[in-house]
């Protein structure tokens, strides 16, 4: 960068070339007029011609470049185009077209800032000239800042730096769906799994999924999960895939916001594992429907049943002990579900006393301690956890997060998210909170948490797989599980793109700054379309760093003598070039950024770029 450019002052090589071109018409006039030695006509030419040309050569340089300050025109591209687009690199996602971000930008952003767009550029027919048609006016956003770089060029993100997740930010209708669909379009070309989350149930992201699985040749790879739709869903139980039984509570218990404390959670946790683990001994699968049913009934029923396949296959002598037995029914000192029951708690008895202890298996005396625990007090620890298992067992969600696998008669797909990230399906989720929050929330967070597992699986057992996971209104189902995810999904090829209109509305969720700015902390790239919140720009600009400008500091004093009545006159003019500690990216600017406009911010190094609408 030299010591101090300016590209904004009136265009002095104009008069330069003009003056050499003068002076090479003149030469060229008198040596045809008259007997002007040759030697003299050549030096003379040599001279003045090439400065001509160099002068010139600058003056459309610098008119270029104030003609693009005026802005770009509306950018579309086919299908096709973005085909082609995708295959410029077999390891990078291309992003649009632009440029990469340099203290000289930087430079040229704040001289701008002190100056009228309108005295800067020139006027509408030179603009024409230039082939520039665009009216700055019309413009939404300031259409300059993408003008600092005279010549533009294809924005490839390498596919590496995309493993440390992708924070996206952005106002209503700046340019994120768009964003999607030039990203989601080449992920699923790449044939990659991508599981996307959308709390709106936005028809357009959900058509560029389906779009793009068609132009890949895959149409049928496209899988919807939509609550308000359930005739055109797949059903998908998110606790049909686990290595292990204590994952099954793990993944039901990592998305409870307890405000009561890690006890509640806790004693959630072992309830839910041993409801689960008896239903696993008995061949009955785990799933939402069928836990919430037996914890509402207090694990009696359940309970007969293990207790009746423990007996008929290691201990048949059963009956004849129960004969023996007084089932009137106990008085005991608490209230327990199998002291209403006299012959399950004869059988409890028998189990317990009489059963040799060799025989006896871990898991039905953790389950048979649960459903002996006292009423009250159950109901009591697991009151965060049953209107989780409620709302996700409520309406339609019962069949599409529980389906009866006997039922042949229903002609919806069965899917688990093993089975959708190795089949490399695009999977479409839309959790519906517009209606309902509260159930989006737990919907999203509910899957989160089974990707998060199928990541742990793969982490543990096989090689990487490319998952891409893509959340629109990140801040509505943003949950632990997809901490974790950004934490520790890399591992097994899992990346992250989430989208925000500010990161204030982290902050809300999570009720604190320091939380917010932990969650998003794992995001190593950010690209932000224009954000109006003052605290997103702020956060975004602080991101992007800072640098040195060079500036020049003028100062102009005059003064006289009253005593010589003005007769002796005294002036100083200083002009000093002084360095200045700035943003990268003026913060400001984040909000006077145009439609489809970007920065981003890839692998440590800071672009500005545009993306087109696909057609």
């Amino acid at each position: 960068m030299p010591a101090y450019e300016n590209l904004y002052r009136p265009t002095y090589e104009v008069i330069a070339a003009a003056g050499w071109g003068f002076a090479t018409a003149g030469v060229a006039t008198v040596a045809s007029s008259t007997n002007m030695p040759l030697a003299s006509v050549a030096l003379t030419l040599s001279v003045a011609a090439p400065m001509c040309l160099w002068r010139a050569y600058q003056a459309y340089e610098i008119t270029k470049f104030k003609v693009n300050l005026a802005g770009q025109e509306f950018w579309t591209i086919t299908s096709a185009e973005l085909l082609a687009k995708s295959k410029l690199s077999k390891d990078a996602l291309w992003l649009g077209k632009g440029f990469r971000w340099t203290v000289e930008h930087t430079h040229r952003a704040y001289q701008m800032l002190d100056r009228d767009l309108n005295l800067v550029i020139p006027p509408k027919f030179i603009r024409h000239a230039f082939g520039n048609k665009v009216d700055p006016d019309e413009v939404k956003g300031e259409p300059w800042i993408h003008g600092l770089e005279k010549k533009e060029e294809d924005l490839m993100a390498l596919l590496k730096h995309l493993e440390g997740n992708t924070q996206i930010y952005g106002a209503t209708g700046t340019g994120k769906s768009r964003f999607y669909e030039t990203l989601l379009t080449q992920l699923v070309l790449r044939k990659q799994c991508v599981i996307v989350f959308d709390p709106k149930g936005d028809k357009e992201l959900e058509s560029i999924c389906k779009r793009a699985c068609t132009l890949a040749g895959r149409p049928e790879a496209f899988l919807k999960m939509h609550p308000a739709f359930p005739d055109k869903s797949i059903r998908l139980d998110p606790l049909a895939n686990f290595t292990r039984l204590t994952e099954i509570a793990s993944r039901l218990t990592d998305i409870l916001q307890s405000e009561q404390g890690d006890p509640f959670v806790a004693f959630a946790w072992r309830m839910i594992y041993n409801h689960s683990a008896a239903m696993d001994y008995i061949g009955q699968a785990a799933q939402i429907r069928s836990i919430l049913s037996s914890l509402e009934s207090g694990g009696t029923s359940l309970l007969r049943q293990v207790l009746l396949k423990f007996f008929s296959e290691n201990f048949t002598a059963w009956q004849s002990h129960m004969a023996n037995l007084n089932l009137s029914k106990s008085k005991a000192k608490y209230d327990s579900p199998i002291q209403s029951d006299p012959e399950l708690a004869g059988m409890v008895h028998i189990y317990k006393n009489i059963v040799p202890s060799t025989i006896k298996i871990a898991e039905i005396d953790g389950f048979i301690s649960v459903v002996e625990h006292p009423r009250e007090h159950t109901a009591k620890m697991i009151q965060s956890v049953l209107p989780l298992l409620q709302m996700l067992s409520a309406g339609s969600l019962n069949d599409l997060l529980s389906p009866n696998t006997d039922d042949i008669d229903d002609p919806r797909p069965r899917f688990d998210m093993g089975k959708i990230v190795s089949g490399r399906y695009v999977l479409y989720i839309s959790t519906d909170s517009l209606p309902d929050s509260t159930v989006g929330s737990a919907l999203g967070a509910i899957y989160l948490a089974d990707a998060k597992a199928v990541a742990g699986q793969i982490y543990n057992y096989s090689d990487p797989i490319d998952v891409a996971v893509v959340i629109d209104e990140a801040a509505e189902i943003l949950a632990d599980p997809l901490v974790q995810i950004l934490n520790k999904g890399r591992g097994a090829g899992f990346r992250a793109y989430l989208a925000t209109q500010t990161f204030s509305d982290y902050v809300t969720r999570f009720a604190s700054v320091d939380k917010a700015r932990m969650a998003v902390g794992n995001m190593n790239n950010i690209i932000s379309f224009r954000a109006r919140d003052r605290v997103t720009q702020q956060f975004v600009a602080e991101s992007f760093g800072e640098t040195s400008i060079k500036k020049i500091n003028k100062t102009i004093s005059s003064g006289s003598k009253t005593e010589d009545s003005g007769m002796e006159f005294s002036g100083n003019i200083m002009e000093q070039l002084t360095t200045e500690r700035v943003e990268v990216f003026p913060q400001a600017l984040l909000g006077k950024l145009p439609d489809l406009h970007f920065m981003a911010l890839i692998g440590s190094k800071l672009y500005k770029g545009r993306i087109p609408k696909v057609l």
